[in-house]
């Protein structure tokens, strides 16, 4: 499997943990800045599991 599809798998199950059971659960999806911080979370998932796949030459 591809270093991406990986990293955004990973990013995905962040951004649902943050939206339902982590910080974020109290606003669900019902505001913006909720949806963006769902975003931002998957961003750096996705960013960090990237760049550890990559150091480990995978």
């Amino acid at each position: 499997m591809p270093r991406n599809d990986i990293a955004a798998i990973i990013g995905l199950i962040v951004a649902f943990w943050y939206v339902f059971a982590g910080p974020g659960r109290a606003q669900g999806l019902r505001n913006p800045r909720a949806i963006g911080m769902a975003l931002a979370a998957f961003a750096v998932a996705f960013a960090i599991t990237w760049i550890v796949l990559r150091l480990l030459n995978y």
